[in-house]
This record gives C-alpha cells, sequence and structure tokens, in this order.
C-alpha cells in the first residue's frame, strides 16, 4: 500500500477512501463506486454478525437490508473469500422454499466483538 501526504495509510477491510488521480474524472468515479462497495460489505458483515450464531441466508440479508441480491451477494462472497464469514452447515427455506445456505460470522470475527 503507498502513503501520500493527503491521506494516512489504511488497511481496514471496510476503507471509506480509495485512492485515485486527482486529475482524472474516470478514476475518481472509480474509487467512488469502491467506496460504495466497501460500504455495502460493512453493511453486509454487521448484519450477519449480529445474527450470531443464528446467522442469516441471502435472502434474509437482502430483506434486512433493503438491498438487492445482484448487490448483496458479491458483498458476501466477498466476505467468505476474506475469511470473515462462512457457511454455518445450517440450510433454512427461502420464500420459493429452496433450502439457503446459513451464513455466519467466522469465530474470530465473534471474538472480536466480544
Amino acid at each position: 500500500m503507498t502513503m501520500s501526504p493527503e491521506r494516512p495509510e489504511q488497511d481496514d477491510m471496510f476503507d471509506p477512501a480509495p485512492p485515485f488521480a486527482r486529475t482524472s474524472t474516470t478514476s475518481r468515479a472509480a474509487a467512488e463506486s469502491l467506496t460504495d462497495t466497501a460500504a455495502s460489505r460493512a453493511r453486509v458483515f454487521k448484519a450477519i454478525r449480529a445474527c450470531g450464531s443464528y446467522g442469516a441466508t441471502d435472502q434474509e440479508l437482502q430483506l434486512s437490508l433493503h438491498m438487492d441480491g445482484n448487490a448483496e451477494r458479491p458483498r458476501r462472497w466477498e466476505l467468505v473469500n476474506m475469511g470473515k464469514i462462512r457457511d454455518s452447515g445450517a440450510r433454512r427455506l427461502n420464500r420459493s422454499k429452496r433450502n439457503a445456505v446459513v451464513w455466519i460470522a467466522t469465530s474470530e470475527q465473534n471474538e472480536a466483538t466480544q
């Protein structure tokens, strides 16, 4: 990660201010879209963590966060890849009566909040 005199170094997965070329409008727009992604990822993570061991399915997350599936699922997948959440092994029926994965925060993430 590079440091600039304008921004201190940050390594938080929810970094609200990605770097961009100050003279490029397209670079700024791309950075702003990443900010939206980070904020959405943080919302999904906080919702899953708040559910504790009960967890949440994608559909439950989408309903509680008022988030479209095309926005929620990629953020949830990023959290899986980051090791922040995992498949609990449990399944619950969704509205279409199909089994859905129940996602929970990893044990490390739950311990960090206690």
